[in-house]
């Protein structure tokens, strides 16, 4: 995903599949949806693979946004690192709950939504409402 998501001009920032990795493997934990989770595992398996090979060795994931200038690329992001965390966790929350529908098959009341799956607007609509559940959590 590109750092600006509908201007490919921009360079590619692994932050943004890897945080709305971690909204899909939410969403589906919290039986809201699970249509993006096939999405997701991509992006689970993709930054899994780079961290275990030499070019990821030093644990830091690439290609990111440069920190201090968000306008060009970096090579190392503490925000990127912080989205696998979330996402780590989102991931192991999913799967305690039964790794429900990984082929990203709609579940009951869930529209058919194969096509849309990588529409960046639908996943960041999920973002949001992922957002706005844990605020919920956490006022409460």
């Amino acid at each position: 995903m590109h750092n600006y998501i509908l201007n490919q001009s921009y360079f590619p920032d692994a932050a943004g599949p890897i945080m709305l990795a971690g909204a899909a493997y939410r969403l589906s934990a919290m039986d809201l949806t699970s249509v993006y989770v096939p999405y997701a595992e991509r992006t689970y398996n993709n930054v899994s693979t780079y961290l275990n090979s030499a070019a990821g060795s030093d644990g830091w994931v690439a290609p990111v946004v440069n920190p201090y200038d968000w306008y060009s690329a970096g090579a190392k992001s503490p925000e990127a690192q912080s989205f696998v965390l979330i996402m780590e966790a989102a991931r192991r929350d999913w799967v305690a709950n039964g790794s429900r529908n990984e082929t990203g098959q709609a579940g009951p009341g869930e529209p058919e939504n194969a096509a849309g799956m990588l529409d960046p607007r639908g996943m960041i609509a999920g973002l949001v409402a992922v957002g706005l559940a844990s605020l919920g959590a956490f006022v409460l």
